[in-house]
């Protein structure tokens, strides 16, 4: 399940980059955060909403009755209030409750206009991870007309909006003159940093040059993390004495990698300055798990643990998620924002598409007999599938090249 989240998370997260690289007019973006969701969901007006959409039988039934059943104590100190039961609020960390929200949530739409993105003739006006939501738009004005339509719905369903949780970003060239935000009565404030599902972004203005700039809060916090959880891992040593190199690696491919790769199919390393962060987390680790000096050679890293170099694993992460993307439906977002970013390479224009291909090609080592693949197989999911299985095969000669460099 957990694999699952992450999944969703990216595929909502790609799609909202590759929506970034295809601008030609300034990006109006507003990180909008709801109080309480769960706890908030008006359970009547839920249970009316499933019936709409046809929901019925045991499940149903048995979700009815376990909400209807429920009571609660509150415990503070040595002192238990008495059992009381609410009308209110679905349970945090069930796994059903997620599902339930995004019911919930379902009806809440946005008209189209002309400030939406449209990208392979599919308009989006916001974009949603559970309970994470972002407005998006190409004017100011139409910003604040979706912020107003969602303050709407929030009354009408019982939510209250934190807004000092809610923030305003923009990408792409400075405006003149800066509109004053607000939901309902409160102000938003135009920040230059945000985060939407678990990655950070830079606001501002871009160019196709620096395009790679907005990630750099995302790479930076990201090593800094996995930086103190290797130092945490390392610490076990003063406990256990030496940690032996494969409990080592285990620990890392399950504490450390995850930090380093997050978000990898998105944020393509073309910034030699942000990838190298990550790689000094990862050569540092290593080092001291095999008790190198800090200045050895990197290649006995990887050939006596077996791990990938960290940029060489981002990568073929990258085209295994360029696979999952041309397998979702034609309408899914995803889909149509990676046809988008391949319709622009072939136009010429610089895409998400354009710089997975200079990575590959940075890559692939030259004594391998494999060729970078055509076009028309790069939008064949079973093409890039195997494509992907080369790509791990050709790993050993990737560092006896770098080896003999």
């Amino acid at each position: 399940m957990a694999f699952r989240r992450v999944a969703v998370r990216i595929t909502t997260l790609s799609f909202f980059v590759l929506v970034l690289r295809r601008l030609v007019q300034t990006l109006w973006v507003a990180s909008v955060d709801i109080s309480n969701a769960f706890p908030s969901v008006h359970r009547a007006s839920l249970w009316l909403k499933l019936k709409r959409f046809g929901a019925g039988g045991k499940i149903f039934d048995w979700l009815r009755t376990l909400y209807y059943n429920m009571k609660y104590q509150v415990c503070h100190g040595g002192t238990v209030s008495h059992k009381f039961t609410s009308a209110m609020g679905i349970l945090a960390g069930d796994t059903v409750s997620p599902l339930l929200w995004l019911l919930y949530f379902s009806d809440f739409k946005i008209p189209e206009s002309d400030d939406d993105v449209v990208l392979n003739d599919a308009h989006v006006s916001h974009l949603e991870q559970a309970d994470d939501l972002l407005l998006i738009s190409l004017s100011q004005e139409g910003l604040q007309r979706k912020l107003e339509i969602f303050y709407c719905w929030c009354c009408s369903e019982f939510m209250i909006v934190n807004a000092l949780k809610c923030a305003i970003a923009y990408h792409g060239n400075k405006p003149r003159n800066f509109q004053t935000f607000h939901i309902g009565d409160d102000i938003i404030n135009i920040v230059m940093e945000y985060t939407y599902v678990g990655m950070t972004f830079r606001g501002g203005p871009i160019n196709l040059e620096s395009f790679h700039l907005i990630f750099k809060p995302h790479y930076e916090q990201k090593a800094a993390k996995a930086r103190k959880i290797a130092h945490a891992t390392l610490h076990v040593e003063q406990m256990i004495g030496s940690l032996p190199p494969a409990d080592g690696k285990t620990l890392y491919t399950a504490l450390v990698d995850p930090h380093l790769t997050y978000g990898c199919e998105v944020a393509l390393d073309t910034g030699a300055t942000l990838s190298q962060l990550l790689q000094k987390v990862q050569s540092d680790f290593l080092r001291r798990l095999l008790g190198f000096s800090k200045r050895s050679t990197l290649v006995p890293l990887y050939t006596e643990t077996g791990l990938s170099p960290v940029l060489y694993r981002r990568m073929e992460l990258a085209i295994r998620y360029l696979a999952y993307a041309l397998q979702r439906p034609t309408n899914s977002l995803v889909y149509c924002a990676v046809m988008e970013s391949i319709n622009l390479h072939i136009e010429g224009e610089q895409s998400w598409f354009t710089d997975l291909l200079k990575i590959i090609e940075k890559n692939i080592p030259e004594s391998a007999d494999l060729a970078v693949p055509s076009l028309d197989d790069f939008m064949d999911s079973e093409k890039v599938i195997e494509f992907h299985a080369c790509i791990l095969k050709v790993l050993p000669m990737y560092i006896e090249e770098w080896l003999q460099a």
